[in-house]
């Protein structure tokens, strides 16, 4: 027979109450498993980001070797070519002198024989000058806000006529030379009449302009621009520029065919 204990449940202290049941979900260790997960946790995420640290420092340093023999292979290879870009820079600066020096060319010889051969006679010419632009200077040119306006050739002529009416014709005249698109009149003043003057020892004005019978010719100073010759100066710069291009390519292919030449003399004296 199995014994059956019939006493009340406060009565029976003697006996052993039984092992606590874990509660659902509850590991039966406590929260000692948790500790010991969080540290494995913690060391396992340490050891990757110590792997991927240690990988990404290798792979920087070996982008950074490749740059630089990259970099020693580039400047063998400029080393290389430099002469080339010498050749290149040489070649560029003698097309800019022929351009400048063909920009600046001017007909003087031609157009101081058109102009003296349109001033009339009774006008006396004391002075001649010139400038290519108005940024440089010129024999006998003086500056001034009239020069200025244009950045053209021009011819500054400075004498003395016997009245205005013959600045106005020979003006005129000007505007006829070939080349010639604009005259302007800087100045055309009537000197007075004064002791000084009429006692000054002859010749202290130019031939032409002494007073005779008391009369005060004027004095003028006349500009004459040749902006057509601007147009032409580009497009002799253009032609020039273009034979100067071929020149220099026929003498590099020049240079070119005389080393195969000379190399194939050499082989066949070998």
């Amino acid at each position: 027979m199995k014994a059956v204990n019939l006493l009340p449940a406060d009565l029976r202290g003697g006996l052993k109450s039984p092992a606590p049941v874990a509660a659902a979900g509850e590991p039966a260790g406590g929260s000692g498993a948790y500790v010991v997960l969080g540290a494995l946790a913690l060391c396992v995420v340490a050891l990757a980001g110590y792997v991927l640290t240690t990988n990404t420092i290798k792979q920087r340093q070996a982008d950074v070797a490749a740059l630089e023999a990259r970099n020693a292979a580039l400047m063998a290879e400029s080393a290389r070519l430099k002469p080339y870009a010498d050749f290149q820079s040489m070649a560029q600066a003698r097309v800019a002198t022929v351009r400048d020096l063909a920009t600046r060319r001017f007909d003087w010889e031609q157009s101081f024989r058109d102009l003296a051969r349109a001033v009339p006679q009774d006008v006396t010419v004391t002075k001649l000058g010139a400038t290519i632009s108005s940024q440089t200077g010129g024999a006998g040119a003086a500056s001034s806000p009239l020069r200025a306006a244009l950045d053209v050739p021009a011819i500054q002529v400075d004498g003395c006529a016997p009245g205005q009416q013959a600045v106005a014709r020979m003006m005129a005249r000007l505007r006829g030379v070939e080349g010639v698109t604009r005259v302007s009149l800087q100045n055309s003043t009537k000197p007075e009449k004064s002791d000084a003057v009429v006692d000054a020892a002859p010749g202290a004005r130019p031939a032409g302009c002494d007073m005779t019978g008391g009369a005060t010719p004027p004095d003028f100073t006349v500009l004459a621009f040749f902006e057509e010759a601007k147009a032409a100066s580009a497009d002799a710069a253009t032609a020039a520029t273009g034979a100067t291009a071929t020149a220099t390519a026929s003498g590099t292919q020049a240079s070119t065919a005389g080393g195969t030449t000379a190399s194939t003399t050499t082989d066949g004296a070998k």
